[in-house]
């Protein structure tokens, strides 16, 4: 249909000007040729005009005065042209740069002759843009990605050139588009200024100023709204609130356990910006499923899940001062600590702020003894004493509560307050505990996750019963007195021991009461002739004390003591007898230490505290008959210690410098010199003959092996270790599989089932692990 139109519309043309002459004709065919875009090849192709183009443009002019159809007809020629062209390429147009190519293309020649306005063409172009809005899809979303990317990267000029076109386009029905851009916008900049800095305080009120100086007046060139458009930034300032809680939300767990408490401010901002239940709610649901899938694992230690939950009941508590959700943590992190059998026992060294020597447990590591530390520094935390209000926020009055004016009657202030009752929000999360959550304080929460309080205090009579049994004189540490005072405020700890109900709490009194007389008795023992005062009886009500005392036992067996330790004990004893007529002084080897110190010919000297079997077997080697060493049946013979134990010790003694295993011969010696025992080591390797020689190559050989495959697993044994911390007792096949799964390729695990046996059954002679019956190994606590 177009092709015609043109068609006439050039035969229309050329009989418009035919009484004029041939010339005339010529200059309306070459600037016809000239304007009409479908001709490629001979059109302006945005160049300017020739001279004979030009000449024919100015013939043509002057005849728009007398031909006042000429000007009509040409215009009408050139947009049905415009659109030929536009429907022949339209399906070609991919992005937005072809698009204005074709539109300078169109527009060019109207620059040398004025056949048609301004307005006109642009209402040409609009509907072309129109049609390709509507007709390629493909084109209109690759210029909105467009100009978002140039939007984003602050190209403002184009991305304008851009809004324009798609605002003819579609209408000016784009600005949905335009504050989805300046949303996108918003959360971009909350990433880059927000998300980290948990430290910094008003984060939200600072990114906003930040945005609005630097940002905000391209955008609202952008957007044609003013710079002063106080209803739109106030919109701004909720949506970067929004941003903060998500970039919060997507971040929970480091902010509120990780991180705190340098994450404090991030807290506090956050229960300025949160006012529903609802966000308080999806807040910490997130929360809740980030730390059982980070928090609450096998290969996380006791130590690092207790510090974990006593941050996170503080880091709720900041968010939101009602409580609601606190309980629902304790429910999340109870089942799993029950399964630890360290549980209590950790939470206890933490809160009496133990260090490594006083809890001389060797599954307790560095990393967790910092762990524990930190877990100190949180349970001493005052400003969580109890999780009543904020201090900053003071309680109404019941006055103030039941309205401000005195005056009016008492009845009508209590109608008005059950009147205005707000129930409890349906959003919050539910909880099986209906308990209140005032005049809790955070150790009330700590100990709400074992299963009793009773627990808490059984396991701590037997560490304080370990710590008084080891104090070198009466003296206790202050923290050991205020964990007590703190057990005994916490109310109901009651045990059964026959027929008769004994407190727990009244167990602790007799002990400290003994402390206390044997303090007192032990002055009046130094004050005695003929006493060494170096030495510190406890007398206990052992029926008080939790403590393995079985005079029947084998393991109490009796043994033969050295000379001298026997001779100062039956001195004690007799003085004791003679203070306290009738009773008898009962000395506990098993339980009693000594400090021995030892001196070498080499100058060196030995200190150490070690309980009477250890003092009994070094002290058989200073007598004379002891010169030329002793076997571990002459130990025996003397001391009346079963061989088992006599070796246990000897590699003791032997550990730290004190004796050594004379080749050949297996005695043990004195090691009086180090020096010559090495010279004496190497004379007896050159000694050895050729084929020794060999036999102990091809040993040593194996035994390089065996050291390589040990060395291997010795990289195994930590994840081992967590494992049996975490979950008690394993089998070895169960262990394998663990150790596939959980060791790193950079680490490497590729021993057999046997292989592995093989190394814990080493384990187990090295005292490190025990087997059970049923073959399930656990760690030597």
């Amino acid at each position: 249909m177009f092709i015609d139109e043109v068609q006439q519309l050039d035969y229309d043309l050329h009989n418009s000007i035919k009484e004029c002459g041939s010339a005339l004709n010529d200059d309306l065919e070459g600037v016809l040729t000239w304007l009409n875009p479908n001709e490629a090849e001979s059109n302006h192709q945005l160049r300017p005009p020739s001279l004979r183009i030009k000449s024919g443009i100015r013939h043509l002019s002057k005849q728009f005065e007398t031909k006042s159809t000429l000007p009509d007809l040409l215009k009408t020629f050139m947009v049905l042209n415009i659109r030929v062209h536009f429907f022949r390429h339209y399906e070609e147009l991919c992005n937005f740069k072809q698009v204005q190519k074709l539109e300078r293309y169109y527009r060019y020649p109207f620059r040398f002759i004025k056949i048609i306005s301004d307005h006109e063409l642009n209402m040409e172009f609009k509907q072309m843009r129109c049609y390709l809005v509507s007709k390629r899809p493909v084109l209109c979303e690759n210029i909105e990605e467009q100009m978002r990317l140039h939007f984003m990267e602050d190209d403002f000029d184009i991305a304008e050139e851009m809004r324009d076109w798609l605002s003819q386009a579609m209408d000016n029905s784009c600005m949905d588009l335009f504050l989805d851009m300046l949303l996108e916008r918003i959360r971009v900049f909350s990433e880059q200024q927000m998300r980290g800095y948990w430290n910094q305080n008003s984060c939200t009120a600072k990114t906003y100023e930040l945005f609005v100086k630097n940002q905000w007046p391209n955008i609202a060139r952008f957007l044609n709204c003013p710079e002063n458009d106080n209803e739109l930034l106030s919109q701004i300032l909720e949506c970067f609130q929004s941003e903060y809680v998500r970039v919060c939300a997507s971040d929970i767990y480091e902010l509120f356990v990780l991180q705190y408490p340098a994450s404090k401010p991030a807290l506090v901002e956050l229960r300025s910006i949160i006012k529903t239940p609802y966000g308080h709610k999806e807040l910490i649901e997130g929360f809740l499923q980030q730390f059982k899938m980070k928090a609450l694992n096998s290969s996380i230690t006791t130590a690092e899940i207790l510090l974990s939950y006593v941050r996170a009941i503080k880091s709720v508590f900041t968010v939101d001062v009602s409580g609601t959700y606190l309980p629902a943590i304790t429910e999340l992190v109870k089942p799993c600590l029950m399964e630890r059998h360290d549980a209590v026992r950790t939470f206890l060294y933490a809160l009496l702020e133990l260090n490594s020597e006083e809890i001389q447990d060797s599954s307790f590591t560095a990393s967790t003894m910092s762990v524990l530390a930190e877990l100190s520094s949180e349970l001493k935390d005052k400003r969580f004493a109890s999780f009543d209000a904020p201090a900053t926020e003071a309680r109404p009055s019941i006055a103030n509560d039941l309205g401000g004016n005195l005056l009016r009657p008492f009845h009508e202030k209590i109608l008005d307050r059950f009147l205005n009752w707000t129930p409890k929000p349906l959003e919050s999360v539910k909880t099986d505990s209906d308990a209140l959550l005032m005049n809790k304080s955070l150790l009330d929460f700590a100990f709400e996750v074992f299963d009793s309080r009773e627990m808490v205090f059984a396991e701590f009579i037997g560490i304080f019963t370990n710590k008084l049994l080891g104090l070198k004189d009466y003296k206790l540490d202050s923290k050991w007195v205020k964990t007590l005072k703190v057990l005994r405020k916490k109310a109901e700890f009651k045990s059964v021991s026959g027929v008769q109900e004994v407190s727990n709490i009244n167990n602790i009194d007799v002990m400290l009461r003994d402390m206390r007389d044997s303090s007192q008795l032990c002055e009046q023992l130094h004050q005695l002739e003929g006493l060494d005062n170096r030495f510190f009886p406890k007398i206990i009500s052992y029926l008080f004390w939790k403590v393995e005392i079985d005079l029947v036992s084998p393991k109490n067996e009796d043994f033969e003591m050295p000379v001298w330790l026997k001779t100062e004990l039956k001195r004690y004893t007799e003085a004791f007898s003679r203070l306290k007529v009738g009773r008898k002084f009962v000395i506990h080897k098993h339980l009693s230490t000594v400090s021995l110190r030892l001196s070498f010919e080499d100058g060196r000297v030995i200190k150490s505290e070690v309980d009477f079997v250890k003092a009994s077997v070094i002290s058989c080697f200073l007598s004379s008959k002891s010169d030329s060493g002793l076997t571990t049946h002459q130990i025996a013979d003397r001391t009346r210690l079963t061989l088992a134990v006599i070796e246990q010790t000897l590699e003791f003694w032997e550990k730290v410098g004190a004796i050594y295993l004379e080749p050949g011969n297996e005695c043990y010696r004195i090691l009086e010199n180090f020096d010559s025992l090495n010279a004496r080591q190497n004379k007896s390797k050159e000694k050895l003959s050729t084929g020794e020689r060999d036999a102990r190559e091809t040993g040593a050989r194996a035994d390089d092996e065996h050291q390589a495959f040990m060395l291997s697993m010795s990289k195994v044994w930590p994840f081992i270790q967590g494992m049996l911390m975490n979950l008690g007792s394993l089998k070895a096949s169960k262990i394998h599989s663990f150790l596939k799964m959980a060791v790193p390729s950079e680490i490497g695990f590729s021993a057999t089932p046997a292989q592995l046996e093989s190394y814990l059954r080493a384990l187990v002679d090295e005292e490190k692990l025990s087997v059970a019956d049923n073959g399930s190994y656990k760690l030597v606590r």
